[in-house]
């Protein structure tokens, strides 16, 4: 019993292939647009390398696309994944990477990398059964709008503004993480 639920809690190859076939330009368009967003403050010019190699981890089964998860919304997570590896090994061999600057830029500015590290991780905490505020709220943390992040939630406003409203409610039950979000 327990492998049928586990089978239909993810989409299976085959289906991410038909998602993938189906898709038109603007789906191809916001999925590119997710890469930049993920690319564009540590490794702009990697946007296509990211993409494809969220792509491929998924069309190889790698990464399960759970099922009532927006196709883009998935993509762009896997991309983040694939960008933090990127972030972390920059970090541990700079030598290696033709990052340097990024990194320069990073280490000066630690205090500020370390606060907002600290308020990452208790949001996410926060959130961590709720995929919709995590999707949010990581945008949030990479400076998309709203404009940026309906796409994920599939053009549907009032799911967004629900969502949102999730996020402040549960923001005003804990004054310490709002008070360290508005400083």
């Amino acid at each position: 019993m327990d492998k049928q639920a586990g089978v239909a809690e993810h989409h299976t190859i085959s289906e991410v292939h038909e998602t993938l076939e189906a898709l038109d330009d603007g789906d191809w368009e916001q999925l590119n647009q997710l890469a930049r967003n993920r690319c564009r403050f540590r490794f702009p010019g990697r946007e296509q390398e990211a993409l494809n190699e969220a792509l491929l981890r998924i069309m190889s089964g790698k990464r399960k696309w759970p099922r009532g998860l927006a196709f883009a919304a998935f993509v762009s997570g896997v991309m983040k994944s694939i960008v933090s590896k990127w972030i972390e090994k920059a970090a541990e061999d700079p030598g290696e990477s033709g990052d340097n600057q990024e990194i320069v830029c990073e280490r000066t500015g630690a205090h500020g990398e370390l606060f907002e590290k600290e308020v990452k991780v208790h949001l996410m905490a926060l959130f961590e059964d709720d995929d919709e505020a995590i999707l949010i709220v990581e945008g949030w943390f990479e400076d998309m709008e709203k404009v940026d992040l309906l796409p994920l939630f599939d053009g549907n406003t009032t799911k967004y503004d629900t969502v949102c409203k999730r996020i402040r409610r549960k923001l005003a039950k804990h004054p310490e993480l709002k008070e360290m979000i508005h400083g």
